[in-house]
């Protein structure tokens, strides 16, 4: 666009130039979003550098046109689709319709711009105070889109928010973030190859015992040669109060075996523990 309007012809008296100022505005397609500031800026650019102003700006108004000069020189489309057949997807999608009639309406250029005849979004990064425009998608590339920033080979399958990340230096549409989350959570190589990560695991607590044999520990030891008796294993039984093991040998690991030993060695002798634990 600025280098458009370095080849628009200049008027040589300050009669000619609203009438310039007008063809310009309707070959960029900006109609009434700051066209007078960007237009007006570029011929006085050009007017004082032959030395034939016949416009002037505020200083103000010089600084905001040439921020979107900048914003509109490092604009590219990442897509092939021509600005004129978007803008007539964009007018035909019914999801489009408010934010057409928004931007419209939103002369100052705040939220949104309209750049060949194309509407744009305008994203605020409020960490580093900079602006850039977002196309707006209209419904029938959003698929397109999002498969080109996540399932493709240069997408890598990344995260929601990566992936939102990489979305919205380009483009914007309405509920784009729920949008883009479907789209990764119903991936089938994200959820048959990553790690499930659940919920985290609270702090590890102490067990502790308030009398003896309130508490018992229970471990097998197994896979011993075999006794002259059978005997081919070993059961502990701890008491956390007073640390006391007691060790009994048992030809099997059968559950029938252990609670046999149990009953005949700790709870005939000690009595039944309230909690026992098996490790």
């Amino acid at each position: 666009m600025a280098d458009a309007l370095s080849r628009t012809p200049f008027a040589e008296n300050p009669e000619q130039c609203g009438s310039i100022m007008e063809e310009t505005k309707e070959n960029i397609g900006i109609k009434e979003m700051l066209w007078e500031s960007i237009i007006a800026c570029g011929i006085s650019k050009k007017e004082e550098q032959e030395r034939t102003a016949t416009v002037k700006l505020k200083k103000k108004e010089k600084l905001q046109a040439k921020k979107w000069f900048e914003l509109l020189d490092k604009m590219d489309s990442p897509i092939d689709t021509p600005f004129i057949e978007m803008a007539e997807m964009q007018a035909k999608d019914k999801s489009l319709e408010g934010c057409i009639n928004k931007g419209v309406n939103d002369k100052e250029g705040k939220v949104w711009m309209i750049k060949d005849e194309c509407l744009f979004h305008i994203r605020t990064n409020r960490k580093f105070k900079k602006k850039s425009l977002q196309l707006v998608v209209p419904s029938c590339l959003r698929e397109k889109i999002m498969k080109a920033h996540h399932d493709d080979m240069l997408g890598g399958h990344c995260g929601y928010l990566k992936t939102l990340n990489k979305v919205s230096q380009w483009y914007w549409w309405p509920k784009m973030k729920r949008d883009v989350k479907e789209w990764v959570q119903t991936c089938m190589v994200c959820q048959t190859h990553s790690r499930n990560y659940g919920p985290k695991i609270g702090k590890l607590a102490p067990v502790t015992a308030q009398y003896p044999f309130q508490i018992l520990g229970m471990d097998i030891l197994g896979s011993l040669p075999t006794t002259k008796r059978g005997n081919r294993s070993i059961i502990l039984f701890t008491d956390y109060y007073t640390k006391w093991v007691e060790a009994y040998a048992i030809p099997n690991e059968e559950a029938i075996t252990i609670a046999n030993k149990m009953i005949k060695g700790i709870i005939c002798r000690h009595g039944a523990p309230i909690l026992h634990h098996f490790r």
